[in-house]
């Protein structure tokens, strides 16, 4: 490699490694605080998690994959209205 590909790619590079750092850092905050951080799917009427993090172990005793593996039907109304209203 001359230098002008070094240095084109260190530009390459850069990024990503800004990247895997920013996400280890959320990474670390993520493992020591008190949270469920979740994405949901609405399906008509269900409820439906598609991501949830870590937390829910900690928190609530759910695997991650039990926590997304059951349809919501009960009990958030109000994510369903706020939705509704977005």
């Amino acid at each position: 490699m001359n230098e002008t590909q070094i240095e084109t790619q260190t530009e390459i590079d850069r990024p990503k490694e800004e990247l895997f750092s920013a996400q280890m850092q959320l990474r670390e905050i993520l493992d020591h605080t008190p949270v469920v951080i979740y994405r949901l799917k609405l399906e008509g009427q269900k409820i439906i998690p598609e991501v949830t993090s870590e937390g829910i172990t900690r928190l609530l005793g759910f695997t991650v994959a039990a926590g997304i593996a059951t349809p919501i039907t009960k009990g958030c109304t109000w994510l369903i209205r706020s939705r509704a209203r977005a």
